[in-house]
């Protein structure tokens, strides 16, 4: 098994390995979709272990994995690339995990100090935990904490004074921080590539990278004299607005919230973020929501 996770957000110096990955998984579009977001199986695992003492990539893997549950559709293959024909002798996630952990103990991340990196928060936090527990599957330790690249590359444009560049999409992203794209987008390896090398960057100008531990934030939250009544929504639709929000708030809290409770957040260039703070001016009612909503809910917005 990998080491402990780094244990403090300023300490990314004392990192021995960077876990840079991607995931894609099945998707649709339009009205009358086969899949909708919160369905989504993976269908490839993908990273990149990059040794940051030797200062280069100590292994790579991309495993295809086979879904159960739902189709590949044409919009899906369009996106990744991948499609039936790909999958024909693909693994099951099961498989991939223990692939996964084998490249880690190959590249001697065993008792080292490991930390993940994605593009955004839904691969580790919503697709990775969703699709373990449909299978039986516990999520690796080592990617129960990690940092968000996109807040990361926000994070030191607004240091350094920037605020009307977008960093958004891993294409922005790259381009914001100089790093030239290479291979094809959606294709999660080619992604877990450029995850690394815009991490490589980001190490280079020492920009802060604040992990995101999990299982530490909910312990925390939960914990006896825990007063946390604000909870921060992410991975929403840009184009989302505050009545639908409130709406799909009050139907898991199953009560109003109340007026001025809930803030759209807007990216330093202020476009929407994809994030909200909405407060519940209560612990409990802030536990019942976080409960109601662990692992993500689908978010019906915009007519569809």
């Amino acid at each position: 098994a990998a080491g402990p996770p780094t244990p403090l957000a300023s300490d990314a110096e004392q990192v021995d390995f960077w876990i840079c990955l991607d995931f894609e998984w099945t998707c649709d579009e339009g009205e009358n979709r086969q899949v909708h977001s919160d369905e989504g199986e993976i269908i490839e695992f993908a990273y990149v272990i990059y040794d940051a003492r030797l200062g280069k990539v100590a292994k790579d893997g991309q495993h295809y994995c086979k879904p159960t549950r739902t189709p590949i559709t044409r919009f899906c293959t369009e996106l990744t690339g991948i499609s039936d024909e790909t999958l024909k002798d693909a693994g099951s996630l099961g498989d991939a995990i223990a692939a996964f952990g084998c490249a880690l103990a190959g590249a001697g991340a065993a008792g080292r100090r490991c930390c993940a990196v994605a593009h955004g928060s839904a691969d580790l936090e919503l697709v990775l935990p969703q699709n373990c527990k449909a299978h039986g599957l516990k999520v690796p330790a080592v990617l129960r904490r990690y940092v968000d690249l996109r807040a990361a590359t926000q994070s030191y444009l607004a240091a350094i004074g920037t605020f009307t560049a977008r960093a958004s999409s891993l294409k922005q992203i790259c381009d914001v921080l100089r790093v030239e794209m290479i291979g094809e987008e959606h294709c999660g390896l080619d992604d877990s590539w450029m995850v690394m090398l815009a991490t490589q960057q980001l190490l280079k100008v020492h920009a802060e990278l604040r992990p995101i531990d999990l299982e530490a934030e909910q312990q925390e939250f939960f914990s006896d004299g825990s007063t946390d009544q604000a909870l921060c929504l992410d991975g929403l639709p840009y184009h989302l607005v505050g009545s639908e929000l409130r709406a799909w708030v009050e139907k898991y809290l199953g009560r109003p919230v109340p007026e001025g409770a809930l803030w759209l957040v807007l990216g330093m260039d202020g476009k929407p973020s994809g994030r909200a703070v909405v407060d519940l001016e209560s612990h409990a009612a802030a536990a019942e929501l976080l409960r109601a909503a662990d692992g993500g809910r689908l978010l019906v917005c915009g007519g569809y």
